[in-house]
């Protein structure tokens, strides 16, 4: 039986299990951030950075060492209000969810997830290494992440949580390599498994669209690198409660306000959201250039 009604609610919901499967390179960087953040454009948040411990050997004697734990944080403003909204009739508003989802929230949410992929491969392609950069030898060889590793590696980054992105001409060069044809597929949702090359040298590959630098073949960086922060906006005055349905997890949120455009007399949806994009720490990421 159909739904006598699609509420904001349920767009706001099956928006944000459509978004969460799309995102690409957006779930690859650092989305750990403090709650203090009160839903407005232009506000800032407070991104934690992780705790740097030493180890100590322990002797009964002198007894354990304990640490001061200082944590150390960045803010990130939200200044960028991303917003879908579209034209909805009556009968498509008692469409199977199924149906709704398929016609209009996944087509929108496509379209969030390109935008926010396209925003953090701008950010870490854009950014300036701290170290140094790797120097193509003049064919997009996967043996130049070898060296990019151990720039990585120079300045201690974690091993783990090591990604590369890179356009599709360099990926497209990679897989002819047979050691790309050895590396292990590894992704946790669709639109990871579709743009993961493979696991190979230490670091996860990604292939993106949105790679588009002159003279740059590919990013390697940590998950710390860079930062990503999407918050949902507080509800707008003027705006009855059963208009407005917001859902979030895993660091993504969406507000979904459906409202009646009594100008041009048509039910209107829009979905929104606030982001932000910053480079954290410039020695946590790598490129490899032409020469």
């Amino acid at each position: 039986m159909a739904n006598t009604f699609i509420t904001p609610s349920i767009i706001a919901n099956e928006a944000l299990d459509n978004l969460y499967e799309q995102l690409t390179v957006s779930r690859l960087v650092w989305r750990d951030f403090d709650n203090d953040f009160n839903g407005k454009v232009g506000d800032t948040i407070n991104i934690r950075t992780p705790n740097v411990f030493a180890v100590n050997e322990f002797t009964r004697p002198g007894g354990i060492t304990v640490q001061d734990v200082t944590e150390t944080s960045q803010t990130l403003a939200l200044d960028t209000i991303p917003d879908v909204s579209w034209v909805v009739t009556a009968e498509e508003l008692s469409l199977e969810v199924s149906d709704f989802s398929e016609q209009f929230i996944r087509p929108a949410t496509q379209a969030i997830a390109e935008y926010l992929d396209n925003k953090v491969v701008d950010a870490l392609a854009g950014a300036t290494s701290g170290l140094t950069d790797v120097v193509n030898g003049g064919t997009n060889d996967p043996v130049d992440l070898v060296d990019a590793g151990t720039e990585l590696n120079t300045v201690k980054v974690p091993m783990s949580d090591r990604n590369v992105i890179m356009p599709p001409v360099t990926a497209g060069d990679y897989l002819k390599d047979p050691l790309m044809h050895q590396a292990d597929q590894r992704g946790d949702t669709q639109g990871l498994r579709e743009a993961s090359i493979g696991r190979v040298f230490g670091f996860d590959t990604w292939m993106t669209t949105h790679y588009n630098t002159a003279g740059q073949h590919a990013t390697a960086f940590h998950k710390t690198a860079a930062a990503l922060a999407i918050r949902v906006p507080s509800a707008p005055n003027g705006v009855a409660p059963n208009q407005v349905g917001t859902a979030s997890a895993g660091g993504i949120g969406l507000r979904v306000i459906q409202a009646y455009d009594i100008d041009l007399k048509q039910d209107v949806v829009s979905i929104d959201f606030l982001c932000g994009v910053k480079i954290l720490d410039t020695n946590r990421l790598v490129h490899v250039v032409t020469a």
